[in-house]
Parts: C-alpha cells; sequence; structure tokens
C-alpha cells in the first residue's frame, strides 16, 4: 500500500514536472513569434531615412557621421547604388581617394550607369571613369 502511494506520488510530481517544461517551451515560443519582424519596405524605408540623416550630415560637413549613417544604409540595402555613390562622394570629401575609388566601384557594378553620374565628381572619382573594365572586374584600383 505505501509502495503504491509512493508510485502515485512520484508520477503526480513527474508529471508536474513534465508540465512545467512544456509550459516554459510554450511561453518561449510565444516570445519567438512575437518578435518583430522588419519588412522589406519598412527596410526600404528605414534605408531612406539614414540617407536623409547622411545627406544633412554631409551639409554640416560632419563626415564622419555621413559614413555611419551611410554604412547603416548600405547594412539594410547592400543592392542600393546610391549609397555607395553617395558614400564614396563623402570618402572623396574626406580626402580618402582611395576608399572612394573602392566604393565607387561597388556602386558601378550595382549600377554600371553610375560612372555617368561619379565622372562629375573630383580626382578620386575621375579615376574611376578612366579605368579599364579589367581593373573594374578584378578591384585592384590603388593597391
Amino acid at each position: 500500500m505505501i509502495n503504491l502511494r509512493r508510485l502515485i506520488l512520484s508520477l503526480c510530481i513527474c508529471s508536474f514536472i513534465i508540465g512545467c517544461g512544456k509550459a516554459k517551451n510554450a511561453e518561449e515560443e510565444k516570445i519567438s513569434i512575437t518578435k518583430p519582424v522588419i519588412s522589406q519596405q519598412d527596410s526600404i524605408q528605414l534605408k531612406d531615412s539614414h540617407l536623409v540623416k547622411a545627406q544633412a550630415y554631409i551639409t554640416d560637413k560632419k563626415y564622419e557621421d555621413a559614413v555611419a549613417e551611410l554604412n547603416e544604409a548600405i547594412r539594410l540595402d547592400p543592392k542600393d547604388p546610391a549609397s555607395y555613390y553617395t558614400l564614396g562622394n563623402v570618402y572623396e570629401m574626406m580626402g580618402k581617394n582611395k576608399e572612394s575609388v573602392e566604393i565607387f566601384i561597388m556602386a558601378i557594378k550595382l549600377d554600371p550607369y553610375a560612372a555617368k553620374k561619379i565622372g562629375t565628381g573630383t580626382t578620386g572619382s575621375l579615376s574611376v571613369t578612366n579605368m579599364t573594365e579589367q581593373d573594374l572586374s578584378t578591384n585592384t584600383v590603388g593597391k
């Protein structure tokens, strides 16, 4: 009789422990389901807001802040040539011609017509328009 009680008590305790474990997992599932997911539309809007902030920093000649905003815009939409093009211009304004050329090359790879836009700049960007196709494909400029 005592063994039967112990067995029943043990089963109840085991059931309780197992039930608690499931509740915890269910709670974790709810949390993971409700994590915010940024839609592609929101991501593009967020990228655009970083571009606007970058333009404001450029106007105020706060180039380091502009670079940070542009890098965030690129992180959100790595296939947008406008972000790379603007970053290349900022690097050029900072006198970082090697970096500007590398970024302009990325912009051209994303949008081959970007070279025409870039050609209106100064030293760093002019060197991009004079590069050969092989230079663009291997990205060996300035190395």
